[in-house]
């Protein structure tokens, strides 16, 4: 309670979301540090054409789709994607 900033019902709350399902949470750390390189990458990309809202929209525009794959569209580099599959 005390290191997350949570009332009792809160931190009572995320303790069984993490022991049903463990796996949620490292994979919102996964997917949260895949969307922060993305970024970094894309702003390196538009240089001082970057807007944060741009990005928001590019990314959301194309959907769930793998992070790997949004990063070949936005960036123009298969370099994700050839290394999740294999190729």
């Amino acid at each position: 309670m005390d290191a997350g900033g949570l009332d009792r019902e809160a931190a009572e709350g995320e303790a069984a979301g993490a022991a049903s399902e463990p796996t949620q949470k490292i994979s919102y750390i996964i997917g949260k540090w895949q969307i922060m390189n993305l970024l970094g990458r894309y702003k390196d990309r538009q240089g001082e054409n970057f807007r944060l809202g741009a990005f928001h929209d590019d990314l959301i525009k194309n959907g769930s789709l793998p992070v790997s794959i949004i990063e070949w569209i936005l960036l123009e580099d298969p370099t994700a994607l050839q290394k999740a599959t294999n190729q």
